[in-house]
């Protein structure tokens, strides 16, 4: 089940149930007309609730697009030189087929990102010794990239993070409009899957531990 705003919604006992329900028709709860405008309130307020919901669902949007680039599930990653340690030469992305990795494009100021970071870092802690690699490319610029280090320790963060702004052509190989933006890549270095928004922690364990079981 859907943790966060979804199971606000449409979990057991949801808070659609408990408190818009009971007025949302009068008729069928024995109310009196002059209930109707209440209920009208009521809906008004879940309707704006559920705008905010989809926000978060859905992602947000770097003030930079990248171009609009479309990566087919199946085809070939984009080679990317991924400054992991400062000072250091890149690491060509390449450089890890025979492993899984997973790409998180994330920024500090963006709700949806910070949720679904916990559950990578799960992912990452659980099966990284059985091969696979998550990096986070953050899109933040130069105004909020300065709040990284403080979002990569209170999120607990043990996997390698780098700012989109240092790889200068990432922005013609991938596309991260919207964020959280998540690739997967096969141990043959394919994208097996772009995952747009909030993914739920129990379908991206399976997605990876089921490409960690694949033979490379």
């Amino acid at each position: 089940m859907r943790s966060g705003p979804w199971r606000r919604f449409h979990g057991p006992e949801s808070y659609y149930q408990r408190e818009f329900a009971p007025d949302a028709f009068p008729e069928a709860n024995g109310v009196a007309d002059g209930g109707k405008a209440g209920a009208f309130m009521k809906l008004g307020r879940m309707i704006g609730m559920l705008a905010v919901a989809a926000i978060v669902l859905a992602g947000c949007s770097p003030e930079e697009d990248s171009r609009a680039i479309v990566l087919k599930d199946g085809g070939p990653a984009p080679e990317l030189a991924l400054p992991l340690t400062k000072g250091a030469k890149p690491v060509a992305l390449s450089s890890w087929k025979g492993k899984v990795v997973l790409i998180d494009f994330w920024a500090t100021w963006c709700a949806p990102c910070r949720e679904s970071i916990p559950t990578i870092e799960h992912i990452y802690e659980k099966y990284h010794a059985k091969g696979l690699e998550v990096v986070g490319i953050s899109a933040d610029d130069e105004q909020t990239a300065i709040n990284i280090p403080d979002t990569v320790k209170a999120l607990k963060m043990t996997y390698p993070v780098v700012l989109a702004s240092d790889i200068p052509d990432i922005r013609s190989k991938y596309n991260f409009d919207g964020i959280p933006q998540l690739y997967l890549i096969d141990k043959k270095g394919n994208i097996s899957q772009a995952i747009g928004g909030v993914e739920s922690p129990g379908s991206l364990d399976a997605k990876v531990e089921a490409l960690l079981n694949e033979k490379g």
